[in-house]
């Protein structure tokens, strides 16, 4: 498909104008942004490409908006849409690049200053607050004061897109820690997008298919002008940019949802009704343990089942994804068991899905990965709630469980007020309802569960992160915010760790291939490690060890040769946190590179499981 074909999608057109319009306005000083609201599917996220293409001359009509801006750099909250954005890029004929941690290294730009980045909001953040993605290794030892002014240039002369926002709003976050995550989260996007607009002047899209009017609310500071663009199931009011798209549109009208909402046991749930849902099925997931234990049980039923977690290799994601894809090109029956990783930044398509209960902003995504192509036919949702999943104030121990409970209540009204077909699940439209007021439409719930709800900025960490864009301020004091917080996004760290192929010689000293494709990213806390300290027991479990002392991958700081070492509890908290540890083996200091996962933790077919 060519860039120019998605100026055929009016929704799309109107991205480009409405980013005009901000520009214009940022251009004369004023404070301005463009807020996107298009439903799952339509294609926003390649907006972003025809953006670049805008700015380097490429797209008749709109070569002044290189006027504006130098390059696009567009942020989304996880690693594994990063790597589908910027291959699809590509493919529509740009030298895009990416950032992420874990991410091939002939995809990467640390330095943002490619004409289309495409990143994380983790990664943005580091250049945005002073510690340059490529360099934080080398400042952490010592050996750099940090080229910081290189990506925050790069950022300062580009339109800034961060894509499904809404993930980073409190009570939707996907990890453990619900509160810690989503304050800190949401109170560093905020920064962000305060400084860019404010004090920094740049263009700034934010992209949803889950609109929450109060976090637009809250970053719309004093006169801004937010420009929306949105589309409209009826006569389109082009001055405001809601636009009506008739193909698609009269797509969603025609595409139907059965929706049921089931009391119990997920995999209880599952095992009962597998036989007669539709195939390909999608069975979503709110944890990894959940998830290994319905695809078993799916397995030992006999059943067709695939399982997709964020704790496989990455060679060993893409593999499974391109053995799925055959598999659906194929017409074959199967069932996957996924956790939030389907969520986004998977291109598969299903007849029907089995999930557990989360916020709607979850939910929404997770049925966006059924009828993708919106054929005119219907299909089945069957939502799971399980009272026992409710501990102290989460579900799951992973999302808000007040989020979680308007949720279901607001479906439960939906259903009763339209029947068990009346909710239009992939209809983010400006009305509240559809066909007569037979659908009930996702601008309605989204109004129904997150109105009156207030999202939560931790204040001493948003001086923090203000102390950071002092002209006076250095990445060695970025360093220090960074050692004390472990993540500026998140709450907590990332460790990698090498999955050795079977037979593989693990002999301290022995050299070995830096291939990325064997990491697995795996949380700090669940080794035990919190801050300055490491719980042994609980790391030697999932990290092979030798002597009482763990085995890692090492990095000369001179090169790119790498061998095994072991390290002790103490020295494993300084690698992690400094970057740099003395190698027992070759007596110098080396650059840590990841711990080494015991071989019997994992499997090809389930990932890692600890």
């Amino acid at each position: 498909m060519r860039l120019e074909e998605f100026l055929e999608r009016p929704g799309i057109t109107a991205v480009l104008e409405g980013l005009r319009e901000v520009a214009e306005r940022v251009a004369r000083g004023e404070a301005a942004l463009l807020h996107v609201r298009l439903p799952t599917g339509y294609g926003k996220s390649t907006a972003s490409a025809l953006i670049a293409a805008a700015l380097l001359g490429r797209l008749r009509g709109y070569e002044d908006l290189g006027d504006f801006a130098e390059r696009v750099v567009h942020a989304v909250p996880t690693r594994y849409l990063v790597e589908d954005l910027v291959t699809r890029a590509r493919e529509l004929g740009l030298r895009a690049y990416a950032q992420a941690m874990f991410l091939d290294h002939s995809l990467r730009d640390p330095t943002f200053l490619a004409s289309a980045i495409y990143t994380t909001v983790d990664s943005y953040a580091l250049n945005f607050f002073k510690l340059p993605v490529g360099e934080i290794d080398l400042i952490k030892a010592g050996f750099s004061r940090g080229h910081f002014d290189v990506p925050r240039y790069a950022i300062l002369s580009a339109v800034n897109v961060f894509d499904e926002y809404h993930l980073l709003t409190p009570g939707d976050s996907e990890v453990e820690g619900v509160e810690a995550y989503a304050s800190r989260a949401w109170t560093a996007f905020y920064t962000i997008v305060e400084a860019l607009t404010g004090r920094y002047r740049c263009p700034v899209v934010l992209e949803t298919a889950t609109p929450r009017s109060q976090a637009v609310e809250q970053l719309q500071r004093g006169s801004m002008r937010v420009e929306e663009v949105a589309l409209t199931l009826g006569k389109g009011r082009s001055e405001r940019r809601v636009v009506r798209d008739r193909d698609f549109t009269a797509s969603l009208l025609e595409a139907s949802y059965r929706t049921a909402i089931v009391r119990g046991d997920l995999s209880r749930v599952v095992l009962e009704r597998t036989a007669s849902l539709p195939k390909p099925l999608l069975v979503a997931c709110n944890t990894i343990k959940e998830a290994v234990e319905v695809h078993d049980s799916l397995r030992e039923a006999g059943e067709k089942a695939y399982l997709l977690h964020s704790q496989f290799t990455l060679a060993g994601r893409r593999e499974r994804l391109r053995l799925l894809k055959r598999l659906l090109e194929g017409g074959r029956d199967f069932v996957l068991v996924s956790t939030q990783v389907v969520e986004v930044g998977v291109d598969l398509d299903f007849q029907a899905i089995i999930s557990n209960a989360a916020p709607l902003s979850s939910l929404a995504q997770r049925v966006g990965r059924v009828n993708r192509r919106l054929e005119p036919c219907e299909h089945e949702v069957v939502i799971v709630y399980d009272e026992s999943c409710l501990a102290d104030g989460s579900y799951s121990h992973v999302y808000s469980a007040r989020l979680t409970l308007r949720t279901l209540e607001a479906l439960r009204e939906a259903l009763g007020r339209a029947g068990e077909k009346g909710i239009g699940w992939r209809m983010t439209v400006v009305e509240r309802e559809a066909r007569s007021g037979t659908v009930l439409t996702l601008t309605w719930l989204s109004e129904r569960v997150y109105d009156g709800l207030s999202l939560t900025i931790d204040y001493d960490y948003y001086r923090v992160l203000l102390d950071l864009l002092n002209p006076l301020v250095e990445a060695e004091d970025a360093i220090r915010v960074l050692g004390r917080y472990g993540s500026l996004i998140r709450d907590d760290l990332l460790i990698p760790l090498y999955v050795p192929e079977e037979g593989e010689e693990l002999a301290p000293g022995s050299c070995i291939d830096l291939d990325p494709g064997r990491l697995v990213p795996y949380r700090a806390g669940k080794l035990g490690l919190k801050r300055w300290r490491l719980e042994f027991g609980k790391a030697e479990r999932v990290v092979e060890t030798r002597r009482r002392r763990l085995l890692a991958v090492l990095r000369d700081v001179r090169g790119e040769d790498a061998w095994i070492d072991e390290l002790g509890a103490g020295e494993i908290a300084d690698a992690v946190f400094r970057g740099i540890v003395r190698s027992g083996v070759r007596g110098r200091r080396a650059f840590f590179y990841a711990l080494v996962c015991r071989r019997e933790r994992y499997d090809n077919e389930r990932g890692l499981i600890a």
